[in-house]
């Protein structure tokens, strides 16, 4: 595999040098985009499977490369990777196409599962739905939507939890758009420069430190029912306290894992089941809700 397949140049055609063409690359990015769950560690994987492995789009060296620099920028990063690698492919149709397609069926996702939540959170199989999802990917984000619906002011509940989604979508991603195509331009030509190299490497192993943080936050607090705030020899985190641990959750998440790491079972046939699972407990009476 060449050192990088998405050479930067083009004749102006639609088929640039590399033979990828915008259709061919529109396709390729809403797959990976419907691949895309699990926050961003398993999101850049899926990149890294579809564009790396499979397409050979880009090498292993340029694929990091383009992360540590994507680690080093405020916001996601995993769409921020998406935008450069698009616009390694083309130029700025490409990010724009990449990083677009990238959050669109989030933000539809997440409206979908916001007002479903809003309106019949507490009815049971949505509750039990709930239940076996979060299991699963150990956590669903919907307070962009929640706050404002919550709190609509002078406007219908469901409207105002749209826009405050919407809102909360633009200014969380947008700025993506252009820590990319300003920046990147310059961290191509400086690919080569052994120190630069070494400081976002070293940048993107104390990411990683952040997001495993995030990752056993998550788990003690989808796990367990009750956690202990700890401070002491210079730490200071939420301890899960064992007697309050929900073992259907945990059997839910192991089921999850098991599926995906030693069958290679989908994401979204996984998270399916997990959420058909978490239903018929509910209805059993076997788990209720964290």
């Amino acid at each position: 595999m060449t050192e990088i397949l998405a050479a930067p140049r083009s004749d102006g055609r639609d088929q640039p040098a590399h033979g990828v063409s915008m259709s061919e690359a529109f396709r390729v990015w809403l797959r990976v985009a419907a691949l895309s769950f699990g926050g961003p560690a398993g999101q850049i994987a899926v990149m890294h499977r579809i564009l790396v492995e499979e397409k050979k789009w880009v090498s292993e060296s340029r694929f990091l490369h383009a992360l540590n620099y994507c680690m080093l920028l405020p916001g996601p990063e995993a769409q921020q990777l998406a935008i450069y690698i698009g616009w390694l492919m083309h130029r700025t149709r490409g990010g724009v196409m990449a990083g677009g397609l990238f959050i669109l069926r989030g933000v539809v996702a997440l409206m979908v599962l916001s007002i479903v939540y809003a309106e019949w959170g507490h009815v049971g199989f949505v509750a039990g739905a709930f239940f076996g999802l979060k299991a699963a990917v150990l956590a669903v984000v919907v307070e962009g939507f929640m706050a404002a619906f919550r709190a609509p002011g002078m406007l219908p509940p469901l409207l105002a939890g749209a826009l405050g989604g919407l809102l909360a979508t633009w200014v969380t991603f947008t700025p993506c758009f252009l820590w990319i195509f300003v920046g990147a331009p310059y961290i191509e030509q400086l690919r080569g420069n052994k120190a630069l190299s070494g400081a976002l490497s070293a940048i993107t192993a104390a990411v990683v430190g952040v997001i495993l943080n995030l990752s056993i936050w998550f788990s003690v607090h989808a796990l367990f029912r009750d956690t202990r705030h700890v401070n002491g020899f210079g730490l200071s985190f939420d301890a899960p306290v064992p007697a309050s641990l929900n073992v259907w959750s945990l059997v839910l998440a192991l089921g999850a894992a098991i599926a995906i790491f030693r069958f290679k079972v989908g994401m979204i046939p996984t998270l399916a089941a997990s959420c058909v699972a978490g239903v018929l407990l509910y209805a059993l009476s076997l788990a209720t809700p964290l």
